[in-house]
Formats: structure tokens, sequence, C-alpha cells
């Protein structure tokens, strides 16, 4: 029950709900966000661009993220991925519902990918050295 909120970057916009007995998450701990999140209901943040918000989102909370002003939903994220578990703006709660698995499990393939990667430098760069450094001729 409850909710949560961080001003951040947002600070100059206009508050979207009532902070009385409201959760201001700015200057806590990751450790006390977490615990934050995992009981209460609802997330808002007025910085569009946060992962507290995907963080919310992970928890259980409806993360919702209050849009800056003359920013479509396109143009906060074009790609619809990259909105997943997220609502931008109060009206959007629905799909941010339906897609917070989705987030989760892209979350997880971005994060294989990079392990992959670097699995990959580390196999390049072993490779490289053990064949040496090229000795530079001296035209070169």
């Amino acid at each position: 029950k409850g909710v949560a909120y961080c001003l951040r970057k947002g600070r100059h916009k206009k508050l979207q709900h009532d902070p009385v007995g409201a959760i201001l998450i700015d200057g806590k701990s990751h450790k006390e966000v977490a615990q934050i999140f995992k009981r209460v209901e609802r997330f808002i943040s007025y910085d569009t661009y946060t992962a507290y918000s995907r963080f919310a989102s992970l928890c259980g909370c409806d993360s919702i993220v209050v849009p800056d002003e003359g920013v479509s939903l396109e143009q906060w994220y074009a790609n619809p991925e990259d909105r997943y578990g997220v609502s931008y703006g109060f009206t959007d709660l629905e799909t941010a519902r339906a897609t917070r698995d989705l987030m989760r499990e892209r979350i997880l393939a971005q994060e294989n990918k990079s392990v992959d990667n670097v699995r990959d430098f580390i196999s390049e760069s072993q490779s490289f050295f053990e064949k040496g450094i090229p000795e530079r001729t001296s035209a070169g």
C-alpha cells in the first residue's frame, strides 16, 4: 500500500499526486529504496529517465513516469520494448502491467548479451596477446 516517488531531474514539475504519506526516495540508499519498492503499490517518477522506474516495476509496483511537457510517448522512447513495465503518464497503467514480465525477460536477455560480449572481449584479448604484438618496421 502507499506511494513512493522521486523528483531528481524532474523537480521543476508540478506534483501530480498527494505527497501526504508518500515516500520521497531521493537521497536514500539502494537498499532503502528496494525495501520501499517492495512494500508500496505505486511509484511515481518526475525524472523521465531514471532507472528507478524499472526497478520499481521489477519489485511489483505500478511504475508511472510523469511526462515532460511537449514530449510524446514515442519521443520519450521510440522503441515500445524500452517502455515495457512503465506507464508514461497515468493513463497507460494497463499496458505497463501487461508488459512487466516482458521487461524482466528483456533485462535478462540484455544482461546475457553483456556477459557474452565480455567473454568475446576476453577471448580476443587473450588471443591477441598470446600471438604477441607485431614488431614495427622502420617504414611504419
